[in-house]
């Protein structure tokens, strides 16, 4: 752990015991190797990702990577016996955090966390999102059966039956962390001995091998070496997504045609030796070992040939793979960026492009000119026309899934475009696109679309909690509710007035938008929003009585006040109440934590530049309670929010709500502090 001296964060824990404070550095910096040896991030980025200690909700590290992103959230267990498991409560602990992470309550969160947030809310909020619920501890590898009953509650709440997994569980134990520390280094090299078949090589300029490997040989790299094999790679491996599905599916069904259907794996080596043994004769394999190996193209061919392996090893140890292999013992500075750059930008097919000459995109196509005197633009790569010109044919796809008559395919669209091109007897694609797919309705359905886009973009500046996670991943059933209010009907009929008929659609999906808040805060109050959106049933039943709601115009429920903390005034006069009660002592340290998803976004680096802006000391002064500890001014909280703001804007800032963004730890903001003082005084029984 000494490759973490000095880059843990300590601070909080300044008056505790040495003993206590080395005993918490190695706990806190088992999360972060734990982080680097999954993630493949460096020493100082795993550093960072450590948020142990008050309010930390269960979780002692995160870290979001990748694209598609990958969220990592580590409890880790330090023993100085090698003994350490975790006990049955924790678990549920950790649960606590994942709730508060997906259902986008940031405010929750420590300090340490806020720096974090915004890359943290921008995984969670995009679609395929994997999260890895992570046990690194110094002890067994292997959790007792209630604790992973625990954790198998929690993985089955999240992922649902018909979806792709969402949340996993990974365990890093003390044989992990041995053979992390045998290892060595803050990134320990990767060293590869392979026989490569079917060889051909170049000396000049820089020395190259390809050939082939078989499944069973790039498995061992993976099995052994995990993500690090990806180091220097634009991406880690993805998990589980379409394409790789179809990967591992012709592994196992045509393992023979594999080397012919995928584009090969690139490995970089800081040198390669080739065996002395080696006779030099035609087609002879290769013996080589290649030294500080790492793979720049080709990662999720190795973990898709390794999850099949693990499937059926029999059948999987038959296919085989092109690799190039290139020593950078020679080559000029910079040259292993480019090759990473050159070989992961070339354009990939998306199951899309399939369609771009399918007979009803070409006459939608020919339609939007004729009839509407507007652009389809079929191909990737065509530019986008303008909003107010036409559309693309993805935009159509995700429009006309949103107002088909069933909920399942706003859905299927939550959960990654790409599916609506899916073919087949369960394709969406035939159901959205064919001989009926009338070009009125596809522009018709295109603006719905557009009309919750900016009901979103409207509003997320406003709303925090559940009622934002609504906002920004309900925006696809907002829109299939709308179309069942307007009716399929009035869609098609090239004669209805639409212009008429948009002047009603703000309204309508605001109307719509508190609704479903109210429904899901009635019918799901624990159940995490993201969910729900990819649930055919739960997003079926929710559309169901929504649309039933406007029909009968039954009153429209209003929003919580805790979900408008952006603009609510408060209730009561917090600091006052705080002062009067002497409910905060004098030199208490407290911290700034963002509300809203533009305010994480706005202070977030500059909070990670430095730390003391995201930090004030408490005094009992009625008007300016604040000493802000970067330049030891005191200001109201009100007062230190706006000065904050303008700091990073340059402009002037009305912000208000300071009581609700500044935090004691372990008793909430300002406003949560004087609120509770009062609710218990109520409730005091009389003597």
């Amino acid at each position: 752990m000494k490759r973490f001296t000095g880059l843990i964060d300590l601070d909080d824990l300044s008056n505790r015991p040495e003993k206590d404070r080395q005993q918490s550095f190695l706990s806190r910096a088992l999360a972060a190797q734990a982080i680097q040896h999954l993630a493949g991030v460096d020493v100082k980025r795993a550093a960072r990702s450590v948020i142990d200690g008050f309010d930390d909700n269960g979780i002692d590290a995160i870290l979001a990577e990748g694209d598609p992103p990958q969220v990592w959230l580590v409890q880790a267990k330090w023993s100085d016996e090698g003994r350490a498991a975790l006990a049955l409560g924790d678990p549920g602990k950790m649960r606590i955090g994942l709730d508060c992470l997906v259902n986008g309550e940031f405010e929750k969160f420590n300090s340490k966390f806020q720096p974090l947030a915004g890359e943290v809310n921008a995984a969670i909020d995009t679609a395929g999102v994997k999260i890895t619920l992570v046990v690194a501890q110094m002890g067994s590898s292997l959790l007792s059966r209630r604790v992973q009953d625990a954790f198998d509650r929690i993985l089955s709440g999240y992922n649902q039956a018909d979806a792709e997994e969402m949340v996993s569980l990974e365990v890093v134990g003390l044989p992990e962390f041995y053979d992390i520390a045998r290892a060595g280094g803050d990134e320990p090299r990767i060293d590869l001995a392979v026989r490569l078949d079917n060889p051909s090589f170049v000396a000049q300029p820089y020395m190259a091998y390809q050939g082939t490997l078989g499944a069973e040989v790039v498995s061992g790299w993976h099995r052994r070496h995990g993500q690090r094999l990806f180091e220097h790679n634009i991406r880690k491996s993805l998990g589980v997504t379409n394409v790789n599905k179809e990967l591992i599916r012709t592994v196992l069904n045509e393992p023979q045609h594999f080397l012919y259907f995928n584009n090969g794996i690139t490995v970089l080596c800081d040198s390669i030796q080739k065996s002395a043994k080696w006779a030099g004769g035609h087609g002879t394999p290769f013996d080589l070992t290649l030294r500080g190996a790492t793979v720049v193209n080709g990662a999720q061919t190795v973990a898709c040939m390794h999850e099949a392996m693990q499937l059926n090893p029999e059948v999987a140890s038959n296919a085989r793979v092109w690799v190039k292999l290139i020593s950078l013992e020679d080559c000029p500075d910079g040259f292993a960026y480019q090759v990473t750059q050159a070989t992961n930008t070339q354009n990939a097919m998306k199951l899309r492009d399939h369609f771009s000459m399918d007979a009803t995109q070409i006459r939608l196509r020919d339609e939007f000119s004729v009839f509407l005197d507007m652009t389809y633009a079929i191909k990737r790569g065509d530019i986008d026309p303008a909003p107010a010109s036409g559309c693309t044919l993805m935009e159509a796809a995700i429009a006309l899934a949103c107002t088909h008559r069933s909920a399942e395919y706003a859905v299927r669209a939550r959960n990654g475009s790409e599916v609506l091109f899916e073919t087949g007897e369960q394709g969406a694609y035939s159901i959205l696109f064919n001989p009926d797919t009338d070009v009125h309705r596809t522009w018709r359905s295109v603006l719905l679309l557009r009309a919750c886009g900016e009901l979103r973009d409207g509003l997320r500046g406003e709303l925090s909690g559940r009622a934002a996670q609504v906002l920004m991943q309900g925006d696809l059933l907002v829109t299939h509710i709308l179309a069942r209010i307007i009716g399929q009907r009035t869609l098609s009929d090239a004669e209805r007035n639409w212009d008429d008929v948009m002047k009603t659609v703000p309204g309508l999906a605001n109307e719509v938008f508190l609704r479903l808040v109210a429904a899901i805060d009635e019918l799901y109050r624990r159940t995490p929003v993201h969910t729900l959106f990819k649930n055919k049933e739960r997003a079926t039943a929710l559309a169901d009585r929504i649309t039933r709601e406007c029909r009968q115009a039954l009153p429209v429920p209003e929003l919580a006040v805790d979900y408008r903390a952006a603009r609510t005034e408060p209730r009561i006069n917090a600091v006052a109440v705080i002062v009067d009660r002497s409910l905060i002592a004098e030199g208490t340290i407290l911290e700034f934590r963002p509300g809203t998803a533009p305010q994480r976004s706005k202070f977030a680096s500059w909070l990670a530049q430095e730390p003391r802006r995201g930090r004030a000391t408490w005094t009992n002064d009625r008007a300016k309670p604040l000493i802000w500890e970067f330049d030891r001014e005191q200001y109201s909280p009100d007062g230190l929010v706006q000065h904050m703001t303008s700091q990073i804007t340059g402009k002037p800032s009305g912000a208000r709500q300071g009581v609700r963004r500044w935090y004691l730890a372990r008793q909430g903001c300002l406003a949560d502090i004087a609120e509770t003082a009062l609710v218990d005084e109520t409730e005091r029984p009389e003597l």
